[in-house]
């Protein structure tokens, strides 16, 4: 389709100069002027624009300059609708060939609404080069997406046919920042029945619709303006926590944290972590143990015996965890 519009836009430019040389054709044989004359006529006749004649012209090129008229204002209106054309259908192809990628996407996060804080949540996706697309209702939102190259489907994510096409069920997490609660709770309980083990955060503004949102299947329910008040609260009583987590942030120091979960017969399990390599040949820490019925146990002992299926919270940098999911047979 690409090669057929580039020959399209070709038969345009080249009949558009091949009407400018027409028409200077004329007038440099008609009223024997100047090339330079002939075309300065030609463009400000068949544009239109009403500036002065060159010089007054003769009755031959009063017709000359009539059929040009009108002959030119038939032939660019052709050719703007035929452009138009040609970007409209340029703009549906760039769609449909990022559909299809994103059909093929795997272990991708899934960001339905792309309001302030859906815009806070891509940025950190793209920083941290995760793999994401984008769900949103207004369409030039979705060209300055797609202008940018992030994957984005124009629609209502609580439509599951939206869903369906950001392939949900082979998603890793969904992201729930839509307007209202009512539609993160519709769009949680859709993207859980049609994957099970995806990891849900869902917005919620009112306090009462937790309970609602955790039983549609979201894993977390984050609520910006308890966020925000429990953030000033740290900062007032423990200010030295806060500062240990800017200085992070500000420097940009590569420390992540990750839950893995260790996998069956790998070499983590039933080893206690004095004898895990997690130390010396990875260089991560475990913080937080939750065995299979999610007990957590902090700051476990070197004595602590490893399972499998246990969901570990280990931290450390970027490319060490890399490593050691690799190692698990854990895909990024």
């Amino acid at each position: 389709m690409i090669a057929s519009q580039r020959t399209l836009l070709i038969q345009i430019v080249l009949l558009v100069f091949g009407l400018i040389f027409f028409g200077a054709l004329g007038y440099h044989y008609i009223e024997e002027l100047s090339w330079f004359d002939s075309l300065y006529m030609t463009v400000i006749t068949i544009s239109t624009v009403g500036y002065g004649e060159v010089f007054p012209l003769s009755t031959a090129g009063r017709v000359w300059s009539l059929i040009l008229i009108l002959f030119g204002v038939t032939i660019l209106g052709v050719i703007a609708g035929k452009f138009a054309e040609v970007l409209t259908d340029i703009r549906v192809f760039r769609r449909h060939k990022m559909l299809k990628n994103i059909k093929e996407m795997k272990n991708h996060i899934i960001v339905c609404g792309y309001g302030r804080m859906g815009h806070i949540v891509c940025e950190s996706l793209i920083h941290s080069g995760q793999p994401f697309v984008v769900i949103d209702r207004d369409e030039k939102v979705i060209e300055e997406l797609m202008h940018d190259q992030i994957p984005a489907i124009q629609g209502d994510a609580t439509l599951d046919e939206f869903l369906e096409k950001a392939n949900v069920k082979d998603a890793r997490a969904c992201v729930c920042t839509l307007e209202t609660d009512a539609d993160n709770l519709f769009v949680t309980f859709s993207v859980r029945e049609k994957n099970k083990k995806a990891l849900i955060i869902a917005r919620c503004k009112e306090s009462a619709n937790t309970i609602k949102l955790q039983k549609a299947g979201a894993n977390r329910v984050i609520n910006p303006y308890e966020v925000s008040g429990k953030t000033i609260a740290q900062i007032l009583l423990q200010p030295a926590i806060h500062n240990f987590i800017e200085i992070f942030r500000s420097r940009d120091i590569d420390l992540a944290m990750e839950e893995i979960e260790i996998p069956n017969d790998s070499f983590l399990s039933d080893k206690r972590l004095i004898d895990a390599p997690l130390r010396s040949k990875y260089n991560l820490m475990i913080t937080v143990i939750f065995d299979k019925n999610h007990d957590p146990y902090f700051n476990p002992s070197s004595d602590h015996v490893l399972k499998s299926g246990d969901h570990v919270l280990i931290m450390g940098k970027t490319d060490d965890l890399n490593h050691l999911k690799k190692d698990l047979g854990i895909s990024s």
